[in-house]
């Protein structure tokens, strides 16, 4: 599942280092064009990993035959399996 096209994690990017431009946040040793190019592919990074761990979350609240969609019991279950494997992947 693809959350945003191309142009716009482009345009974040863009927007990211202009802030941090702006702010003067940070200094840059390199080209600004490698940092946006960087910024996008570390955006695009996050949604493809937020998508594998829903898609796995979703296999495993499948398997729970009990579990009625969007039930409160459901999204507790949701939110905790959620937290559970993002854990496992962030380390």
């Amino acid at each position: 599942m693809r959350r945003y096209s191309k142009d716009r994690t482009r345009k974040l990017s863009r927007m990211i280092v202009e802030k941090l431009k702006k702010e003067n946040a940070c200094s840059y040793l390199v080209d600004e064009s490698i940092i946006r190019e960087n910024t996008e592919q570390i955006i695009e990074s996050y949604f493809s990993l937020e998508d594998e761990v829903h898609e796995t979350v979703m296999k495993k609240i499948e398997q729970m035959k009990k579990l009625i969609p969007g039930s409160a019991e459901w999204e507790v279950t949701y939110g905790r399996l959620l937290e559970v494997e993002i854990n496992k992947k962030m380390l």
